[in-house]
């Protein structure tokens, strides 16, 4: 299982984006949809 942030990083991880700007950029964009501190939960836990 993979958590909310695992999940938008892992294209970011094909595209060759480095570790520590992928980890930024899919903090942005979980805060961008109102998920801001709830990146380490797993996609059941946020409907």
């Amino acid at each position: 299982r993979t958590s909310a942030l695992e999940n938008v990083e892992l294209p970011l991880v094909y595209a060759g984006t480095s570790p520590s700007k992928r980890k930024e950029m899919a903090q942005k964009a979980l805060a961008e949809v109102g998920l801001k501190g709830r990146e380490h939960h797993h996609p059941s836990q946020l409907s």
